[in-house]
């Protein structure tokens, strides 16, 4: 899907409550670091991944894709690791992922903020972040990365489109 009229944006999806949920809905185990998921425990948001398809399927007028997509989450390094195996179709999308369980700190610390704008070389101007914690996106914002509160896909696609990326 070609769109010239669109800005190149930097679109950063946090996974739990945007992307997925656990089969009891909030993801239990996404921070417990010993904790394995039992089969089945996580299940995509069907519209939530909708609008991430969307995102990866916008071109540029040179045909590649137009926005670069990111994981920004507070997630445990195992469950996560079964997670992506899992539905590997889905994080083939993304550039790159910050996984707190990786790292000494995690959201709303602004250390994961600077430390994904760091490690990838973006610049906070161009990037959007979406996470279903008003928290979360009230510590993007003051680093100076323009965010989404999540509360249904509807309201987010809305934004993105007031935003001019979608």
């Amino acid at each position: 899907m070609k769109n010239n009229n669109l800005w190149q944006a930097n679109l950063i999806f946090d996974i739990g409550g945007v992307l997925f949920q656990s089969s009891h809905g909030h993801p239990r185990y996404a921070l417990e670091p010993h904790k394995e998921p039992a089969p089945g425990e996580f299940v995509p948001i069907e519209e939530g991944i909708k609008l991430l398809e969307e995102c990866a399927q916008l071109k540029n007028a040179e045909g590649n894709r137009l926005h670069k997509l990111f994981i920004l989450s507070n997630w445990n390094k195992h469950s996560f690791k079964q997670l992506r195996m899992q539905f590997s179709n889905l994080f083939n999308l993304f550039d790159a992922a910050v996984i707190s369980g990786e790292l000494p700190f995690c959201k709303p610390d602004i250390r994961i903020y600077h430390h994904l704008l760091t490690t990838h070389q973006l610049n906070a101007g161009t990037c959007i972040f979406i996470d279903d914690y008003l928290i979360n996106t009230q510590a993007a914002e003051a680093v100076g990365i323009t965010s989404i509160h999540h509360e249904c896909p509807k309201k987010t696609r809305k934004t993105l489109q007031t935003l001019g990326v979608l």
